[in-house]
C-alpha cells in the first residue's frame, strides 16, 4: 500500500495500515485506529468533511485552507458513534439528520446533539480536552 500524507493545519495525516497517524508540527503523535482518509474523491462542497463506515472524506479546498486536527477528531467521533450504534442506526440517527441539518441551517449545525457528541468523543480520543 502506498503511503499517503496530507498536510493539515499544524501537522499532517499519514494513512497507515489500520488507521491514520497524525504527526503535529510539535512532534505530537496520535493514531486514529480503523479509519481511512480520502481527499476530493467525490464531489464534496468547499469546507466539508464527512465520515461513513470508517472512511473520512475531506474536500480538497478545506484541506488546503485550514483543515485541523480538531476537525479530524470530530469526524473520528462520528466513526466512534457509528461503531457504537451500528451502521443503520447511525445512518438514521446521525448521518441523514446531519446532512439535512447542514443543508437546512449550516450555522446551527454544530449545535445539534449528535454533532456536539462527535466533537466531545473525538476530542477525548485525541486528548484535546
Amino acid at each position: 500500500m502506498k503511503t499517503k500524507t496530507y498536510k493539515i493545519y499544524r501537522g499532517r495525516l499519514i494513512q497507515e495500515p489500520g488507521g491514520v497517524l497524525f504527526i503535529g508540527d510539535d512532534s505530537r503523535k496520535i493514531f486514529f485506529e480503523g479509519v481511512r482518509v480520502h481527499v476530493g474523491k467525490f464531489f464534496i462542497p468547499r469546507e466539508t468533511a464527512f465520515q461513513i463506515s470508517g472512511h473520512i472524506f475531506i474536500s480538497r479546498h478545506w484541506l488546503k485552507r485550514g483543515f485541523s486536527l480538531e476537525t479530524f477528531a470530530h469526524e473520528y467521533g462520528h466513526y466512534l458513534q457509528q461503531r457504537r450504534l451500528g451502521f443503520f442506526p447511525y445512518l438514521f440517527r446521525v448521518a441523514i439528520p446531519s446532512v439535512w441539518s447542514i443543508l437546512r441551517n449550516p450555522v446551527a449545525h454544530v449545535t445539534k446533539r449528535y454533532e456536539r457528541h462527535a466533537t466531545l468523543i473525538g476530542k477525548r480520543y485525541a486528548h484535546l480536552s
